[in-house]
């Protein structure tokens, strides 16, 4: 599959610090506490009431950092190294690819190998959005200002509804119905 061409800005991978290594490899090893928190608030109570979530946002946020990533764009952490969802538009497989070149930096700065292996959740753009919401938006007033918005799930039921691509959970469907693993 080529590299197709980007708008979003490529970014240098030389000044990648020790120290962002090692959280990108640590936000790795407990990423699927906080999607799974994002897939099912029952899961736990999400960031700001628990300290996974809080610590995987904290690494993630050094690595955005550093790396100049904006709030609009996905993260290194949030993506694997294979191509992007095939459904999606240009502009967002490009960032996906801007994304997952960073993550196999990342892992070489780490001496590790990059994910190969994603979640069901990684392609869903409403995913993705109740990740957004809940990494930028903040309480903007009451006896609970300045603590991280955390949706409630009929909140990111309503946001995956509006922002899902249907033709990805149809694919994603096929799959689980023919039993097919990969």
């Amino acid at each position: 599959m080529g590299k197709r061409s980007s708008s979003i800005p490529r970014r240098s991978h030389a000044d990648i610090t020790d120290e962002v290594a090692q959280a990108f490899k640590k936000a790795l090893k407990i990423r699927d506490h906080r999607e799974a928190q994002l897939a099912d608030g029952e899961h736990c109570q999400g960031i700001g009431f628990c300290q996974t979530c809080d610590e995987y946002e904290r690494l993630v946020a050094i690595v955005d950092t550093a790396l100049g990533v904006r709030p609009w764009e996905l993260s290194p952490a949030d993506v694997i190294d294979a191509p992007s969802p095939p459904m999606w538009k240009d502009k967002q497989k490009a960032d996906w690819d801007r994304a997952s070149d960073q993550h196999v930096a990342l892992a070489k700065a780490a001496k590790m190998k990059p994910l190969e292996k994603g979640l069901l959740t990684d392609g869903c753009r409403g995913h993705i959005n109740v990740r957004w919401i809940e990494r930028n938006a903040f309480v903007p007033d009451g006896p609970t200002v300045g603590k991280p918005f955390r949706l409630f799930e009929f909140q990111r039921d309503i946001i995956r509804e509006i922002y899902a691509d249907p033709a990805y959970w149809k694919a994603v469907d096929a799959v689980l119905k023919n039993g097919i693993r990969t």
